[in-house]
């Protein structure tokens, strides 16, 4: 198969891309684990670092950007830990420390094995290094190269971080790994990242680099701080559904999928009459949710489309035909999450949307 196949991108769990990548004979641009670092430098703003390792963690459990090892300098560490480690245990993160870490704050023992370890889950493992040279080593012999982070204040640190970790495929500054999963990088999905020796990273706008002495550091401070006043999750939901009844969209159903994958935190479907109803819908939405501080992640579809959709990133909205809705049958595909239609809270199985629907498209 050689003389057919230049390139393999194996999409699926990760005993399949393991299997392909030992047993191709032609490369592969795999994205496998993310075992990601956030650094606290010796020059961190702190209340700044913590609301960035915080995020780093909680924002998400279960994707490949989420922080598993944090890294604190040993200059900063006896003022930083306490406080940290307060905040993640109030949110319910067990903690796991290397002994210098367990000397300032309560944590488990970490092991060996936690330095590498994705744990996709509410655990954290926490490490006092002597210096950007000890977390870079560190970050080289553990991580898997996805995604690390440094904070600091001083420049040429940012810099030397980003260009000695060699492999990692996207180091930023001033913000926390889940970025690189997101537009503020170009993001366009996970196909497009490549953890690999064979890179394959989205483009980044210029607009989005540090500064022209730094390719590799992104500075998405500002981004990051406007990120925290977000709107987020129930609340979201909230919003998009009252803007979706504002235009009469019809039988609004709200699908929690936290339990089900990572992409998103709740789906919500709608009914338009057609196809320009959906293009209200879909104004509508952007409309208010841009009120509340929301830049969508991305939109599939156009208006005079009969599925469009809108990634709000905590919330992604489906807005379709009544035909296009029964076709697809997106309930079905979510078949045992907890599903509520807007209009009386109540929930409802999948057999019971889907011949809901099939009545109304007849009706129609």
């Amino acid at each position: 198969m050689p003389e057919y196949v230049d390139v393999i991108v194996p999409r699926g769990g990760k005993g399949l891309i393991e299997r392909v990548s030992r047993d191709a004979r032609v490369p592969v641009i795999k994205h496998l684990d993310g075992i990601c670092h956030v650094y606290v430098a010796e020059h961190a703003e702190l209340d700044k670092a913590q609301r960035i390792a915080f995020n780093a963690k909680t924002y998400r459990y279960g994707i490949c950007g989420a922080m598993e090892t944090l890294l604190v300098d040993q200059s900063v560490a006896a003022a930083f830990l306490p406080a940290m480690a307060s905040q993640f245990r109030d949110k319910g993160v067990e903690l796991r420390g290397c002994e210098r870490t367990r000397q300032i704050i309560e944590a488990l023992p970490a092991s060996e094995d936690d330095w590498s370890t994705e744990y996709l889950a509410a655990i954290l493992s926490i490490r006092v290094v002597d210096g950007l040279d000890a977390a870079i080593e560190h970050i080289n012999h553990y991580g898997s190269h996805h995604t690390d982070s440094i904070v600091t204040e001083h420049q040429g640190a940012g810099r030397a971080h980003s260009i000695r970790l060699a492999d990692t495929l996207v180091g930023v500054g001033h913000a926390d790994p889940t970025a690189a999963g997101q537009r503020q990088v170009g993001a366009v999905s996970g196909a497009g990242r490549s953890t690999g020796l064979y890179r394959c990273a989205r483009p980044v706008p210029c607009a989005e680099l540090s500064a022209p002495t730094a390719p590799h550091t992104y500075e998405l401070n500002e981004f990051y701080m406007s990120k925290q006043e977000m709107i987020k999750g129930e609340e979201l939901v909230k919003v998009a559904v009252a803007a979706l009844e504002d235009v009469k969209a019809q039988d609004v159903l709200v699908i929690d999928v936290r339990d089900k994958q990572s992409i998103t935190d709740y789906m919500i479907i709608a009914t338009g009459t057609s196809n320009r109803q959906i293009s209200a819908m879909l104004d509508k939405v952007r409309q208010m949710v841009k009120e509340k501080g929301v830049r969508p992640l991305g939109e599939e579809g156009k208006g005079d489309s009969d599925w469009v959709l809108l990634d709000l990133d905590d919330v992604i909205v489906h807005m379709m035909t009544a035909s296009a809705r029964q076709f697809y049958d997106l309930e079905r595909l979510w078949k045992g999450a907890e599903q509520s239609r807007a209009a009386d809270g109540k929930h409802h199985s999948p057999e019971h949307t889907h011949e809901h629907f099939a009545k109304l498209n007849k009706d129609q």
